[in-house]
C-alpha cells in the first residue's frame, strides 16, 4: 500500500463553480496515463474536504491505482493510492486537507 499527494500550481484561480468546465481538462490527464499503462479507467465523482473531486481507478497488470484529483484556489492536488484494500484509500480521502 503506497498513499501519496503531490501538489501543483493552477495557470488560474479554481473555485467550485468552475468544475464542469474543469472536468474535461482532468478527465484529458486521466486518459493519457491510463493509455501510458494499458489500464482499464473507473470515473467517479467524490467529495474530498467538502468540495467535489474526480477520482479514476487504474486497473492493470493485476493491480489498481486509485487517482483523486482536488481543486483548490491556485493549487491542484493529486492523491495517489497503490491498492489491494479500499480502506486505506478511503482513510486518505477522509483525512485530507487542502493547505
Amino acid at each position: 500500500m503506497i498513499t501519496r499527494v503531490t501538489t501543483y500550481p493552477l495557470v488560474r484561480a479554481y473555485e467550485p463553480s468552475l468544475f464542469g468546465i474543469a472536468k474535461p481538462e482532468v478527465e484529458r490527464v486521466a486518459r493519457a496515463l491510463a493509455a501510458k499503462l494499458h489500464a482499464t479507467t473507473i470515473e467517479r465523482t467524490v467529495t474530498v474536504a467538502g468540495e467535489r473531486a474526480l477520482q479514476f481507478d487504474l486497473a492493470h497488470g493485476g493491480s489498481v491505482e486509485q487517482l483523486t484529483f482536488v481543486l483548490r484556489g491556485k493549487k491542484e492536488y493529486e492523491l495517489y493510492c497503490s491498492r489491494a484494500a479500499a480502506a486505506p484509500c478511503k482513510r486518505l480521502l477522509a483525512t485530507f486537507t487542502p493547505r
